[in-house]
């Protein structure tokens, strides 16, 4: 297996983690790169490449959080949740 293809596994798997062990529905870019020991950078750069892929999108334009298809969803519902108890 290529370096890259390592960090990118890497990567994923961190954040499928997070998902399941955490109940997040994103991460914090800057924190998961902490947690891997890598720049924030790389990991941007894989997470473009995850996003292309389908397994997620950034929350916002700077690309300080990022979500799961999975956690899109989880967070859909947590969203339509609060409007219902308004």
């Amino acid at each position: 297996m290529t370096e890259y293809l390592h960090t990118h596994r890497r990567i994923k798997t961190e954040i499928d983690k997070q998902m399941m062990e955490e109940a997040r529905v994103c991460v914090n870019v800057n924190t998961l790169a902490d947690k891997l020991d890598m720049d924030a950078r790389t990991v941007k750069t894989h997470l473009d490449i995850m996003k292309i892929d389908g397994y997620g999108t950034y929350l916002d334009e700077k690309k300080n959080a990022f979500c799961t298809e999975e956690g899109l969803k989880r967070l859909n519902k947590q969203f339509k949740k609060a409007i219902d108890e308004m």
